[in-house]
Order: structure tokens, then sequence, then C-alpha cells
């Protein structure tokens, strides 16, 4: 799953991100450019699957995020692009670090073994993401919950309507 393919077409990606609720595997594996048997296998690994065999869209989103790029889901998206908080929406970050960071950073990229996500990152950007991420401390995404646009994006994955 690590080669990345070209994105879904605009109405698939707005579609999916319009109508937040569970989706046939088929569909799941349009959107994310897999064979419809890795969709199923990630579905049932990952406990994913609902009563009635779709892939919940909590689920399909998180897979969605780590499959294409913020900037790829972007630009598919175009116009729609606020389909996706704007927390989520890439910005700037210039940052001077010491040589050896970045050296280990770019290293730990390519080698760590990340078992929290179905895809890996593709590039580093995607890596450090993920790794800034999950160095959010819960005290910290307390002290946001007032932040209605951060609480979007922390929680986007989990607002899909699942009971659908």
């Amino acid at each position: 799953m690590t080669a990345r393919r070209l994105p879904p077409p605009h109405a698939i990606v707005t579609r999916f991100f319009r109508e937040r609720h569970p989706r046939p595997a088929d569909e799941v594996a349009e959107l994310l450019g897999w064979p419809l048997a890795e969709v199923r296998r990630a579905a049932e690994d990952r406990g994913a699957l609902t009563a009635e065999g779709l892939v919940r869209w909590d689920a399909a989103a998180v897979w969605v995020l780590e499959a294409w790029p913020l900037a790829t889901l972007l630009r598919t998206l175009g116009r729609d692009a606020a389909l996706l908080p704007a927390g989520l929406h890439p910005v700037p970050l210039p940052l001077e670090l010491p040589a050896y960071l970045v050296q280990a950073l770019r290293t730990q990229s390519r080698i760590e073994r990340m078992p929290h996500r179905v895809v890996p990152p593709a590039d580093f950007t995607e890596y450090m993401t993920d790794l800034v991420h999950r160095a959010i401390a819960p005290e910290t995404v307390e002290a946001l919950r007032d932040d209605v646009e951060f609480v979007r994006a922390w929680n986007f994955a989990g607002e899909g309507d699942d009971d659908a």
C-alpha cells in the first residue's frame, strides 16, 4: 500500500466527505485506490465493518487521510476543500533545527514501524505530521477544547454518522 496512485475523481472524494455514513467496501477501494480484497482485509482486521458488511465512515476517513497527502486531497477537492476542517489545511512552519536532529528524523521516517497506521507515510512531511500529532498531550487537547477549529480537525475522522 505504499505506492501512490492517481487520486480518485473530485466527485468521489466530495461525496465521501459530504455524506458521512458507512460505505460499501468497493466504494472505499475506489476511493483509496486499493484492491477490494485489501480493503476487506483491513476492515476485518481493524473491526471496521458494520453488521451489514459496510465499512465504517470513521475508519475509511482515517485511511483516506493516510492514503493521500493532505495537499493532494485539497487539490482534488478544489472548490470543495472546506469539506475538510480548516485545521487540517497545511500551513508552513519554517524552523531551524540542529542538523543531527534533522538527519535522525529523516532516518527514523524511513525505518520506524507504524502499526497504528494502515498506510505508512509517503514522505517526510507526512511522517512529521504523524509524529507531531502523536506528540500532542491529552492536557493540550483539553486546553484547546474551546477552540472550535482545533476540535473539528482533531476529531475529524470520528465525526461520521456510523449509525446510518
